[in-house]
């Protein structure tokens, strides 16, 4: 059974608790909280500040503003959201908690099988009105914010820098080691990851939010109205629309996370793009900056299986690099693929895809005489390896061309490949047996050889 959410609860004044979906009137400072209630318990290291998000809906309806709260575990299958502030009256939220490895999992490792997100309301706050007293002079102490520091440095970031989505949640999110100042600026620019020029642009970045900017923490997201995306792709841009989590991705997807009423859509990174980051602190000499890539499509394949498969010879290589040669050999096998590419990906496709790339990584060793000469603490002479990795190449060249043609032909198997370049041993074989009945009595056969009988 799939990891999902079964219900929320909010509470009201009294303590009564009530459904939490789309509801209107949650009290204002949401004690004890909302619980988030799932169908198997949580594990306890997903909880974390960035695994569920709430966001004010400002009155405009076209951008969003991030509440500051907190995450606890009353028990295994609930999340408890609490706010570190009074919700402002007569206010809509959202909470949005992403699908994959940013988001919430259960304690077998499951990610939510699609991105979840739902809003509700605030009620009218209880005004206490207390009598003014000519006595008492208010202290408002400006000292209490934090000292801006001489220079700021980029601490951590949601995605992670250089990381490679799986999922995303279509925010970016940084945090530095202090106070940043208001005028930080951040630029964000995209390009396509093999290089294609022509295809540079990106839809996030052309629609991204001004960064909000709060304490340490800066955070971007990206938004757009069907207006604009009617503009920009014409009528019938809704076939391009690909919900994340719930619909399939191509390279002409338009990937969002959740959608408003009104419509608009709470865009995802690009399909097929890196995005660069960077920040411009005053305080800096230099700029902060980080990348990150978005989604790859087609990808028929895993880079943590790839390292895997290949060995210490792929240490040299990053998990980017790993990632464009996989997309780039995916490429190839949906040309030579005669169908339409099915959901769940045939198995002769991701092992082709993983031979072409193993071969890439094999060959460039084997061309360079310096790297053969010590792998890790391992010392070993050029001619060995030479001499490996010539017949791994000879090997993986028979299991491209069988997989290239089983390919093109449509192979939909689902038992692993196996090439056999050698003839198997015969099934009987003939072997001494002991016994009389075999003829084979060795107690009355001399078994030693006599002088006298030369």
């Amino acid at each position: 059974m799939a990891f999902n959410v079964t219900e929320v609860i909010a509470y009201n004044d009294e303590g009564g608790s009530f459904n939490g979906m789309n509801a209107s009137d949650v009290p204002v400072d949401l004690v004890p909280g909302l619980d988030i209630k799932f169908n198997a318990p949580v594990a306890s290291s997903s909880v974390l500040s960035y695994a569920v998000s709430l966001f004010q809906t400002l009155p405009d309806g076209t951008s969003t503003s991030p509440v500051d709260i907190t995450l606890i575990q009353p028990s295994t299958d609930t999340v408890r959201i609490q706010s570190s502030t009074q919700l402002i009256p007569n206010a809509s939220y959202n909470v949005y908690i992403p699908s994959g490895t940013f988001g919430l999992t259960s304690n077998e490792g499951e990610a939510l099988s699609s991105s979840f997100t739902f809003s509700f309301n605030t009620g009218t706050a209880i005004v206490e009105v207390e009598e003014p007293s000519i006595d008492v002079t208010p202290e408002i102490d400006i000292e209490q914010m934090d000292v801006i520091p001489e220079d700021l440095f980029f601490v951590s970031s949601l995605p992670d820098p250089d990381s490679i989505l799986q999922y995303g949640s279509g925010i970016i999110s940084a945090n530095f080691n202090g106070r940043l100042p208001v005028d930080a600026g951040v630029s964000v620019s995209a390009m396509h990851p093999l290089g294609y020029i022509f295809e540079t642009n990106s839809l996030w970045v052309k629609y991204m939010q001004e960064p909000i900017i709060t304490g340490g923490d800066i955070l971007i997201s990206s938004r757009i109205d069907e207006d604009e995306l009617v503009e920009e792709f014409g009528i019938g841009f809704e076939s391009r629309l690909a919900k994340i989590g719930v619909d399939p991705l191509a390279s002409d997807s338009i990937p969002y996370v959740t959608k408003t009423a009104k419509p608009e859509y709470f865009l995802d990174f690009d399909v097929n793009r890196i995005f660069n980051v960077s920040f411009d602190i005053d305080v800096n000499e230099l700029k902060s900056d980080f990348n990150f890539m978005g989604f790859l499509n087609p990808f028929y394949g895993s880079t943590r299986e790839l390292r895997l498969d290949i060995g210490p010879f792929v240490n040299d290589y990053n998990d980017f690099t790993l990632a464009l040669i996989i997309h780039r050999h995916s490429i190839t096998a949906d040309q030579i693929w005669p169908h339409t590419m099915p959901l769940v990906v045939p198995t002769r496709i991701s092992e082709y895809v993983a031979a072409r790339a193993k071969k890439d990584i094999l060959a460039t060793f084997f061309t360079s005489g310096e790297r053969m000469s010590a792998l890790g603490d391992l010392r070993i002479s050029g001619k060995d390896v030479s001499s490996y990795l010539s017949e791994q190449l000879q090997a993986l060249d028979l299991r491209i061309v069988a997989l290239e043609s089983a390919i093109s032909k449509g192979d939909h198997s689902t038992s692993p490949y196996t090439y056999y370049s050698h003839k198997s041993l015969p099934v009987a074989t003939t072997s001494a047996a002991f016994g009389a009945d075999n003829d084979s009595d060795f107690s009355s056969r001399p078994l030693g050889r006599s002088l006298e009988d030369k």
